[in-house]
């Protein structure tokens, strides 16, 4: 049966021909002994190490075999789901990969399952980069309905700042002291004697300031 760990491990380690050879001689080993357990080995590694255009239905096929062997079944079930991944058949590769995942745990094979739920979790590059697109114009979209909602309560036209008097001999002029006065409640007695001459001289002086 170990050609099944074999065969896992030629797969991530690039060397499918070498654990095909091997695959080879106990397919021929296995006309002469009959063994359970090497059939079972073989029909494992059969799907694994098959060419893309012929792995689906040895997957397919190999797992109705092995109804009675949860724990061989779930590998291959996971092997599955991988494969589809790989093939970007990401919707197709989710119900394998959580059977796998549901028989590992019941089973406790810790290792295998945290292999599952890591496989659960990946995703070709394509689709990746296509979600990381996706995020960065969705947050570019809240970004600017933030800044439209911010820019909507914001005063869009401000009143224009009222000029200041330009001539600095009338914004100069002291009022109070040129009409001999301490405070605004003296101003109306002060401006009531404008009429005459002195005064009419002063309040001309200081006409235009900001205290008048």
């Amino acid at each position: 049966m170990g050609i099944g760990y074999v065969a896992d491990a030629a797969v991530h380690g690039g060397h499918r021909e070498l654990a095909r050879a091997k695959l080879r001689e106990l397919e021929a080993l296995n006309q002469v002994t009959g063994s359970p357990a090497l059939r079972l080995g073989i029909a494992y590694a059969r799907p694994v190490l098959a060419a893309d255009e012929e792995a689906e239905g040895l997957y397919q096929v190999t797992l109705d075999e092995l109804g009675g062997w949860p724990f061989m079944r779930a590998r291959l079930q996971l092997a599955y789901g991988v494969w589809l991944r790989r093939q970007r058949r990401i919707a197709e590769s989710r119900a394998p990969l959580r059977a796998a995942l549901g028989t590992l745990e019941a089973l406790g094979a810790r290792g295998w399952r945290a292999r599952a739920a890591g496989a659960r979790r990946l995703g070709p590059v394509r689709a990746r980069a296509g979600a990381v697109c996706v995020r960065s114009a969705d947050a570019a979209g809240v970004a600017d309905r933030a800044d439209g909602r911010r820019r909507a309560v914001e005063p869009r036209d401000r009143p224009a700042a009222v000029p200041l008097p330009t001539d600095r001999r009338d914004a100069s002029v002291p009022v109070f002291p040129k009409l001999a006065i301490t405070s605004r409640s003296q101003l109306r007695v002060a401006l009531s004697a404008a009429g005459t001459p002195a005064m009419r001289a002063t309040v001309g002086a200081a006409r235009g300031s900001d205290a008048v």
